[in-house]
């Protein structure tokens, strides 16, 4: 996992916490977790579709203000070389004249 990487803890299957269950995670824990780790926290629900817009539409703007930040040097690298480039042709086309 990359070190910039966006990270959400989710917790599934939240319909089936009322029924007794020594597994289940409690939604404080749950928080404790996601601060410790430095995650989004979502409890969701694949049955009752309880936060599970929510949950993706974080994980895809996550994504994508990832890739915002990975692509945006790239231009800049690019302008820098094209630049570099024009200006190398521009002296020899000087030279020439």
């Amino acid at each position: 996992m990359h070190i910039h990487a966006p990270v959400l803890l989710v917790g599934t299957q939240v319909d089936l916490r009322w029924q007794t269950s020594k597994d289940a995670v409690s939604t404080a824990k749950g928080r404790q977790l996601a601060n410790q780790i430095g995650a989004e926290f979502f409890e969701c629900s694949a049955l009752t579709q309880h936060n599970l817009k929510q949950m993706f539409d974080s994980a895809i703007l996550a994504a994508l203000e990832g890739r915002r930040t990975i692509k945006s040097p790239r231009p800049q690298l690019h302008t820098s070389k094209l630049k570099q480039s024009f200006h190398r042709i521009m002296n020899i086309t000087r030279k020439l004249i």
